[in-house]
């Protein structure tokens, strides 16, 4: 990777690493201190329905993240990142 090429690339990289361990802090925390045992068809149902918010999060946050890599790398550099 080129000096410029960088310093564009670590600016969004550690954007990227930021919001991704916000999101997975936020899973732990959905789970934290329940009792899995404990819950209702309802609430375990509801709890799914959160993981599967978050990692479709994870997901949009991702494909935005390859998406303004594009912008400054091609994407064989990319793919070794």
């Amino acid at each position: 990777m080129s000096k410029s090429e960088a310093q564009k690339f670590w600016p969004i990289y550690n954007a990227y690493e930021e919001e991704n361990d916000a999101l997975r802090d936020e899973m732990r925390a959905q789970r934290k201190d329940i009792n899995l045992n404990d819950l209702s068809e309802s609430e375990a149902n509801n709890l799914l329905n959160n993981m599967v918010q978050s990692n479709e999060k994870r997901l949009q946050l991702y494909n935005q993240y390859v998406k303004d890599l594009k912008k400054i790398i091609p994407a064989k550099k990319i793919n070794h990142s």
